[in-house]
Order: structure tokens, then C-alpha cells, then sequence
């Protein structure tokens, strides 16, 4: 079975469709549509051209040409979203560490302080939503028919140093 017809079977079952469904969708017999699902027929482009509709499914991700159903880029994009906030979180503890260390009157450093132990709570809790999402990206990458064994590779992380490093200053508190 070719990645065109293990895509297009995936997504039917994932939309909840029996074979039968959406072959009266698109306008074809059954028995026609399990062909085109088992490999031994071709759509035709009027039939293809249906499918992104009612899948919510590019035709490039069914034919191959894409390797990230629409499921994955939703993800993808929280992800993305969480590192930029991390980034930022990161950056922010930075500058008021620095700040701390040019103050000398120790109310103004009590004030920073409580401004770096907030920072620093709203860090973790990035951290572990973009963990979450981390951990269901690659699982729902992995259940898409050709992703078995790029489903880690896709994704841009926080390096195991970064995340050390952070954890590290954490305990030295």
C-alpha cells in the first residue's frame, strides 16, 4: 500500500468515517473508493480534489508531498508559541538578575527578587506545558501514516544544557 492510501485511510478513521461515508461524499461506489484505499486504483482529480474538504487534509499531505497533517501543524504553532514565551521568560530573568546586581539598597533588591522568583515560577510553568506539548506532538506525529521515524526530528526544543543550566540556578537559590 502506497503513503497515498495509508494517508487517505488514516485520515477517513481519524474523521470518523466508514468507507461507505465517504464514498457517497465524493460521489463514488464504495467498492470504487476501497480500490483508491487499498492501493489498487487511482482518484481521479475530481474525486482528490474533495477530499481536502472533507478530511481537513491538504492533498499534498495525502499524496506525501507534506509530511505534517493539519492536526500536527495546529501543534507545531502552540509549540513554537510556548518556546517564544520561554525565550522571553528567559530573557526578562536576565535582565532583572542584572539589575539586582547594580542595586545596593537591599529594599530595591528584596522588590527584584520577588520580580525573579515570579519570573522564574511562570518559566517552570512554560516548561512543562511545552513538555506536554512536546510529548503529544510527537505522538500524534508517530500515528501519521510515513512519520514513524521523523516524528522527533521535527521538533526544535530546549537543548538538555539550557534546561539543566536553568534547573541548576534554580537549586543554587
Amino acid at each position: 500500500m502506497d503513503i497515498f492510501s495509508r494517508r487517505l485511510k488514516w485520515a477517513r478513521e481519524n474523521r470518523g468515517f466508514s468507507q461507505k461515508e465517504l464514498a457517497e461524499y465524493i460521489g463514488m461506489s464504495p467498492q470504487g473508493f476501497g480500490k483508491i484505499e487499498n492501493g489498487l486504483r487511482e482518484p481521479n482529480l475530481e474525486n482528490l480534489s474533495k477530499l481536502p474538504y472533507i478530511l481537513n487534509e491538504s492533498t499534498d499531505f495525502l499524496l506525501g508531498v507534506t509530511e505534517i497533517d493539519s492536526a500536527s501543524k495546529q501543534m507545531i504553532k502552540e509549540f513554537k508559541d510556548t518556546l517564544k514565551i520561554i525565550n522571553l521568560s528567559k530573557h526578562e530573568l536576565e535582565k532583572f538578575r542584572s539589575e539586582k546586581s547594580k542595586i545596593s539598597e537591599d529594599v530595591y533588591k528584596d522588590i527584584l527578587q520577588r520580580q525573579i522568583d515570579s519570573e522564574e515560577e511562570l518559566l517552570k510553568y512554560f516548561l512543562n506545558i511545552h513538555d506536554g506539548l512536546r510529548n503529544d506532538l510527537i505522538d500524534q506525529l508517530k500515528k501519521v501514516p510515513g512519520n514513524e521515524m521523523i516524528a522527533e526530528d521535527i521538533i526544535d526544543d530546549i537543548t538538555l544544557e539550557q534546561r539543566l543550566e536553568f534547573n541548576l540556578r534554580l537549586s543554587r537559590r
